[in-house]
């Protein structure tokens, strides 16, 4: 029988290398996520303009419903455009110093021409298999639910 001071240091050892792992693991989830930030955010693009295509497509003798534009934007992101009432403008980014996607939408409002800003932000984590996958308040999303999340709100009359 073990004495229980070989038992103890044992458990020491047990928890030391689970930490030292764990941390390990976080590093290198930071360095992954971080060097593969800018293709995250362009699948992320990617589901913004099927989305927005299809809201097009429903509306296509309606303008003013339609989404203006879906492009680039500088640094490492995409821009959304809608100008027509509900008017709107989403920036969504990579942030490579907390791994994650912020965004702003910046709304236009119609009684007095004023613009206000909210802002959110998608967590990039590693996944086991080598995938990034993205989180919204702790949970796990997939980039078409990102993209809802995104445009949903803008596409409703305030």
């Amino acid at each position: 029988m073990a004495s229980w001071i070989e038992e103890k240091a044992e458990q020491i050892k047990q928890r030391e290398e689970a930490t030292r792992k764990e941390r390990e693991w976080q590093i290198h989830a930071a360095q992954a996520t971080r060097s593969r930030g800018k293709e995250v955010v362009e699948k992320l693009e990617e589901a913004v303009r099927a989305d927005v295509s299809k809201w097009n497509e429903k509306f296509p003798n309606q303008p003013n419903k339609q989404i203006d534009s879906v492009g680039k934007h500088f640094p490492n992101g995409f821009k959304v455009n809608k100008t027509h009432y509900p008017a709107f403008s989403l920036y969504v980014s990579f942030d490579a110093e907390s791994n994650s996607i912020p965004y702003i939408v910046v709304r236009n409002r119609a009684v007095d021409s004023t613009s206000y800003e909210e802002r959110g932000v998608f967590r990039m984590h590693l996944a086991e298999d080598g995938n990034i996958y993205l989180t919204r308040h702790s949970s796990p999303i997939s980039f078409e639910e990102a993209s809802q999340i995104l445009l949903e709100p803008l596409l409703e009359l305030p």
